[in-house]
């Protein structure tokens, strides 16, 4: 994973560069249950 790739993952999560692990853990964990297709709902256009 390049530099670019990590700021672009993170700008996803809405995080900063300085977020912690557990920061990005909860938030790839609630847009992953959001997005999955047996529990969430996305809104498709």
């Amino acid at each position: 994973m390049t530099y670019d790739d990590l700021q672009v993952a993170l700008l996803v999560l809405g995080l900063w560069e300085r977020s912690t692990i557990k920061e990005i853990k909860t938030r790839h964990r609630a847009l992953v249950k959001r997005c999955h297709p047996d529990t969430g709902s996305v809104d498709d256009p």
